[in-house]
């Protein structure tokens, strides 16, 4: 079975050259206690699949969001900004992944008092939507 495109994409921001300013600070959902800044977490927001009239077509388009952390205001915008000219408009292999296009959906900015537990207070968050459409196992 091949990896969710979420865990395939998460690799390839982990990989880019030069890196992101997160480096490999990309966490599935939570971060971890005492994170160093900034970070970065993703989830699936939702999983459109596309259906044919023999049945599931074999095309997703997932909505997936990212979390930029930091703690400045500065810092969060610009791993948020980061992110968006690396995924905005991306299409090609991720992994064994066929990614078709992948667009920009949403960008919100958040302020947390209490981020995690063990976090510093006052930590910035950048929220940001993706919708993905890709190829996936049937």
């Amino acid at each position: 079975m091949a990896a969710a495109i979420e865990i395939q994409l998460r690799t390839y921001l982990a990989a880019l050259s030069p890196p992101l300013p997160c480096e490999a600070r990309i966490y599935p959902q939570v971060l971890p206690s005492n994170p160093t800044y900034p970070a970065m977490t993703y989830e699936r927001i939702s999983a459109l699949r596309y259906r044919s009239i023999t049945g599931l077509s074999g095309y997703a388009r997932p909505r997936l969001r990212y979390h930029c952390w930091s703690t400045s205001y500065d810092g969060a915008k610009a791993l948020a900004h980061d992110l968006i000219g690396a995924l905005d408009g991306f299409a090609g292999l991720v992994g064994n992944i066929k990614v078709g296009a992948v667009s920009t959906e949403s960008e919100t900015d958040l302020y947390d008092d209490d981020a995690e537990p063990g976090a510093v207070d006052g930590v910035h968050r950048v929220v940001v939507d993706f919708l993905v459409g890709h190829q996936e196992a049937l």
